[in-house]
């Protein structure tokens, strides 16, 4: 597996906060090695202090592997903290295979600029481009108000590959969440989860398709139209 960026396991000391904080833990066999760490904190799949909802599947070396829409990733910075990153790879099959996009919120506010991680005036950021199984680096968040801790989240807003000719692995791996700041920047209690959940019975158009539709496409008078399709569009209609 091809790495983009250099990539730096922490484990926190229990009391302490800040970069000066947390080793580096290296695993050789029985041995332990706990070295320190530069600047900045890294947090892998499985830390405490990052939050996975949805269906995550463990994988090996701290990773976690996902797949289903609505997939989201969440943790919360200290104050100290100006800049976010989060480390993704896919498995993809060029010829069958599909990117995939996602949303980030900052503090509750999507992030979707068009910059240089592949936004657009949909997306925060995709996929497209990348190399199957390359670990990517993606900016989530910089020039944050240091003054106070910041919540940041990154959605999965893509479906899993399967209604192609040839179904084949299309998932996403997350390695880990970096963030840099002052000495004082940390990942902070990762938000709450909530106690309450809705669920939604219904067939497939419960999925939401075209909800992100901006106009009516030129097929609009086909069986399979937006307005007989859009899970917006179609209730509107009835």
């Amino acid at each position: 597996m091809k790495h983009d960026t250099t990539v730096r396991m922490a484990i926190p000391i229990l009391g302490l906060r800040g970069p000066s904080s947390h080793l580096l833990l290296l695993s050789l066999g029985s041995l332990l090695l706990l070295l320190p760490t530069a600047n900045g904190l890294f947090a892998d799949a499985e830390s405490q202090d990052v939050v996975l909802r949805g269906r995550f599947a463990k994988g090996d070396g701290g990773v976690s592997n996902f797949d289903f829409p609505g997939s989201e990733i969440a943790f919360k910075t200290t104050a100290g903290c100006v800049a976010a990153s989060i480390s993704l790879s896919q498995e993809l099959n060029l010829q069958y295979g599909q990117w995939n996009h996602f949303e980030v919120f900052v503090d509750g506010k999507k992030k979707s600029d068009g910059g240089d991680d592949g936004g657009d005036a949909l997306h925060s950021f995709s996929t497209e481009g990348w190399s199957s199984g390359s670990i990517k680096t993606v900016t989530l968040a910089e020039d944050l108000d240091a003054s106070r801790p910041h919540t940041i989240s990154v959605f999965k807003s893509t479906e899993p590959q399967f209604n192609s000719i040839v179904p084949t692995a299309n998932y996403m791996t997350f390695h880990g969440v970096n963030v840099t700041g002052g000495s004082d920047c940390a990942l902070d209690a990762p938000p709450t989860v909530p106690s309450r959940r809705i669920e939604f019975i219904g067939d497939s158009i419960l999925a939401g398709y075209c909800n992100l539709c901006e106009t009516q496409p030129s097929f609009s008078d086909a069986l399979w139209s937006v307005y007989d399709e859009s899970y917006s569009k179609s209730w509107a209609r009835l």
